[in-house]
Order: structure tokens, then sequence, then C-alpha cells
């Protein structure tokens, strides 16, 4: 889901034991292609992609985060 304000989302796999892969589409409907994390690894892409996760969660670890452009810069 598209979230106000957010250009860029972004997600970082700390732990991984089991298959468990997220679909990335331009229009929510149809994938485009399916990516699947393992510990170590990110994906960061633009925010007007919608993303779904597939499969048992089991012992994985994910950071998400969510980033704005117009962010104040912490000094």
């Amino acid at each position: 889901m598209e979230r106000p304000n957010v250009d860029i989302i972004g997600m970082y796999c700390v732990h991984y034991d089991q298959p468990c892969f997220t679909t990335v589409s331009r229009d929510g409907q149809n994938i485009d292609f399916k990516v699947d994390l393992k510990a170590g690894e990110a994906l960061i892409m633009d925010n007007c992609w919608w993303h779904g996760r597939h499969g048992p969660i089991g012992k994985r670890l994910l950071i998400h985060f969510w980033v704005t452009k117009s962010a104040t810069p912490i000094l």
C-alpha cells in the first residue's frame, strides 16, 4: 500500500530460515517480479511500486523503513 509523503521504502533481512518472498508490481494486481531476501540482503524501491509478502514468516526478521525526500536531516 502506498503511504502518503513517503518516497522510498526498504526492507533489510536480519535473519532467514526458510523461503518467503516479496512480490513487486506496478499496479497491485499483476506481479512484475519476486524477491527472496536472505540474511544481509536489502530491497530498496520507489514507493509507487506495490509489494506483498508470500509464504510463512518462520524465524525471518526484516527491518522495514520509509523515507521522504523532504525529510529534515538530523544533525
